[in-house]
Order: structure tokens, then C-alpha cells, then sequence
């Protein structure tokens, strides 16, 4: 009876202990990226390199699956479209990049206080790394 009453109990422990573990081996992935000062100098300065002139980088973040980059541009509402659209698409197929990040997407485009002035958030979504 014991064993019976025990059975559901025990099925949900052994449930959230592999959903731990895929936890884990996530967080143990951003670590070791977060933790090779190669990788993020080299990405830093990657985005430093390529960002559109009329762009300011303000912030540069990791989660345990992306690297997010927001910024601000200084163009009309059109141009600054254009301009992130083929930024992101640089991105894209960057040399730089591509061995780390396998989605670059421009997620965020937002008015400010005037007509040429835009925040914007740009995606680099991590590659999973191969065991």
C-alpha cells in the first residue's frame, strides 16, 4: 500500500530531477561562455566594429541563452529601419558571430521623444553547446 500511495510522489521527483538537470547543464553552458574572457572581448568588440555610425551601443547583457544589445539611433523613422534591418542581417552571416550565435534578431524598435531619435533591442540567441 505504502508503495502504491508513494508512486505519483515519486514520478514527479524523478520528473523535476531531469528538468533540473537540463536546468543545470544550461547555466553550466552560460558559465563557461560568461567565464572565457575570449569569447565575450571578441563579441564586445565585434559589435563595437560593425555598429552603424549613426547608432550608440548603451547596454550589452547575457542571459543563460542570449546576448541582448540595446542601443539608440539617430535617423528618421525609415532610415533607421533600413539601417538595423541590414545591420541584423550583417549579423547574420558575420564570421565573427556565427560559430557562437545561431538567431540575431532585431526584437525592439521604439519612438523616443522625437522623430529621429529610436531605442532599439537587437537578439543573439546562443548556439547550444555540443557535448
Amino acid at each position: 500500500q505504502r508503495i502504491a500511495e508513494n508512486a505519483v510522489p515519486f514520478a514527479q521527483h524523478e520528473k523535476d530531477s531531469r528538468k533540473f538537470s537540463q536546468l543545470a547543464a544550461r547555466v553550466d553552458q552560460a558559465w563557461t561562455l560568461l567565464h572565457s574572457p575570449h569569447f565575450v572581448t571578441e563579441t564586445l568588440m565585434e559589435f563595437g566594429r560593425t555598429r552603424p555610425v549613426s547608432t550608440r551601443l548603451d547596454t550589452v547583457f547575457m542571459t543563460t541563452d542570449r546576448v541582448v544589445v540595446r542601443g539608440v539611433i539617430h535617423e528618421t523613422s525609415a532610415r533607421a529601419s533600413q539601417i538595423l534591418g541590414n545591420y541584423v542581417r550583417e549579423m547574420r552571416v558575420n564570421p565573427a558571430l556565427t560559430p557562437n550565435f545561431s538567431v540575431v534578431n532585431l526584437t525592439d524598435l521604439r519612438r523616443r521623444e522625437s522623430d529621429t531619435v529610436f531605442d532599439f533591442e537587437i537578439v543573439f540567441v546562443l548556439k547550444p553547446k555540443k557535448p
